[in-house]
């Protein structure tokens, strides 16, 4: 997988991807045939919830790693080597002063009453 960026570029800047390891935009009780994003804007992203993914310095402009084949992961994202599926993918930009808003990669998906 490859993320890409137009900015920033700034140096001491470092962009970091993280999966985030629940449905948080998942109802409690989705009814049949509901469906929609794991993750949408403005939704609390607590670090518990979160798994650094890879990092990259801004100024290259992208971070890439690779995993195994990721058919049959049901409905996540990602599966991780070490078995750890990701709903969503998110990223921030990250210096002295702190970091950015998390941006989203991919929100991910759940559908209320399907099977994988």
């Amino acid at each position: 997988m490859t993320v890409t960026w137009a900015g920033p570029r700034s140096k001491g800047t470092e962009i970091r991807v993280y999966g985030v390891t629940a449905c948080i935009a998942m109802p409690p009780s989705p009814g049949e045939g509901a469906d929609g994003p794991c993750l949408v804007e403005h939704t609390p992203l607590p670090e518990s919830a979160r798994k650094l993914i890879a990092k990259a310095p801004a100024s290259t402009g992208k971070v890439s790693w690779t995993w195994r084949n990721w058919e049959n992961i049901g409905s996540s994202v990602a599966l991780s080597p070490d078995g750890t599926a990701y709903e969503a993918i998110v990223i921030a930009a990250y210096n002295a002063a702190g970091h950015s808003k998390f941006i989203i990669v991919d929100p991910g998906y759940w559908c209320g009453g399907c099977t994988y």
